[in-house]
């Protein structure tokens, strides 16, 4: 029987995708991270309750979606919404697992972050603030759940105009390739690994 891992935080789209490229050998279930619009107390119960129900599969991978149309002057809720639905359900989601995964004797955990598209203020801090987490959760959590980042590069060419958005959104599933790749080779390692998994440079197109 396949072993299961839980896939947070990625579109349905990719889930699939996902999904197809570890099978058989690996089983992923999809979980949403925590809803913008619930408040933090009850986006850490939503998260706690995922962990009791799914711990028992000993991995996480958490691969938030940066991609947002970016506009010149977001606006405060925008970015509160956007915070919220990314820095602030991985954190929570990844805590809520790390304390159920250590429960349970350990497990692992994978913080994929993505290169924000360009011209997306947001998303670069939220790309920053995700890598950041990562290095925390490896020292907060205990030492028997192994903490994993994969950061993936910008887009090679990468234009910071607005307008370039359509040609780097072709060169994130160009990243995203690249990173599907390497997660059997990670799945595969050692639960005590630790290493930061490295993201080769996606082909100019």
């Amino acid at each position: 029987m396949a072993a299961a891992v839980i896939l947070s935080g990625a579109s349905a789209a990719r889930a699939a995708r996902v999904a197809g490229a570890l099978a058989p050998t690996w089983r992923v279930e999809a979980m949403a991270l925590p809803a913008a619009r619930l408040s933090t107390a009850q986006a850490a119960a939503h998260s706690a309750r995922a962990a009791r129900r799914l711990a028992a599969a000993g991995t996480l991978i958490l691969w938030p979606t940066l991609a947002a149309a970016a506009r010149r002057d977001p606006g405060l809720g925008v970015w509160r919404r956007r915070m919220d639905a990314t820095l602030r359900g991985s954190y929570l989601s990844a805590r809520a697992f790390g304390l159920a995964f250590a429960a349970r004797g350990g497990g692992r955990l994978l913080l994929i972050v993505e290169a924000p598209l360009a011209g997306d203020a947001i998303g670069a801090v939220l790309a920053e603030s995700l890598a950041a987490l990562a290095d925390g959760l490896r020292k907060a959590l205990a030492p028997s759940v192994a903490v994993a980042q994969l950061r993936l590069r910008p887009p090679a060419g990468s234009s910071r105009r607005l307008q370039s958005q359509r040609t780097d959104e072709v060169r994130h599933r160009t990243e995203e390739a690249v990173a599907i790749a390497q997660l059997g080779a990670w799945l595969a390692a050692p639960l005590a690994s630790t290493t930061l998994v490295p993201a080769a440079r996606p082909p100019r197109g």
